[in-house]
């Protein structure tokens, strides 16, 4: 895990963030077959984008996106922007996860009590969705 502190005290749409306080954050997980990382996850956040400028950003370099790089031949590489409330990448990052758990409630209420991963939860279309 790495860390980047602020330079000079910021405010945002969260709040107000002190200089020398973490401003930026750096972290993988990693999937390894016979001592070879072959799924690497990697998530960085910033409280601003001029924190940490040489850590990875979105091919626009906007505020956020959801990359995956599949190393080979050839070699892939897929960008998806989520955006919600406004254009707010990081809004739309949070209800791409949040959804999926909002619209399980009705199934889980009629599952048996116990551990269930993202596998034994059905997908299930937004309550939202008309048929036309």
């Amino acid at each position: 895990m790495q860390r980047r502190a602020l330079d000079a005290t910021v405010t945002t749409a969260l709040g107000d963030f002190e200089a020398g306080t973490q401003g930026a954050l750096r972290f993988e997980v990693q999937g390894i077959v016979r001592g070879e990382p072959r799924i690497v996850v990697e998530h960085v956040t910033r409280i601003t984008g001029d924190v940490a400028p040489d850590w990875p950003l979105p091919p626009d370099g906007g505020d956020g996106a959801h990359r995956v790089i599949i190393e080979g031949r050839p070699r892939i590489e897929v960008n998806v922007e989520a955006t919600d409330e406004g254009g707010n990448r990081a809004a739309g990052g949070n209800a791409t996860a949040a959804n999926r758990l909002v619209n399980a409630i009705p199934w889980l209420r009629t599952a048996t009590p116990g551990l269930y991963d993202g596998l034994d939860v059905p997908l299930l279309p937004s309550a939202y969705l008309k048929e036309s």
